[in-house]
């Protein structure tokens, strides 16, 4: 769910180690397998991904400005 920006060399070793001996592993982006593959060295196709499943409904023309005027929040 993101690029861990915060794991050192050794969480990024733990995780190449968990990973080469996992059976599926999972992403939520195909960006997010990418980054992590290329960032332990695995090949891409070692990675599967299952988007989220949120359908969000478009919001109707016009409502966003309208909540933006209510709530007294720039438009941005």
């Amino acid at each position: 769910r993101g690029t861990y920006d915060w794991y050192g060399a050794m969480q990024w070793r733990a995780k190449r180690w968990v990973t080469r001996r996992s059976s599926r592993v999972v992403a939520n982006s195909r960006m997010g397998a990418d980054f992590a593959a290329q960032r332990m060295g695995l090949p891409p196709a070692n990675f599967d991904v299952i988007y989220n499943g949120v359908a969000v409904e478009p919001v109707a023309a016009g409502t966003r400005e309208s909540m933006r005027a209510q709530w007294q929040v720039s438009p941005q």
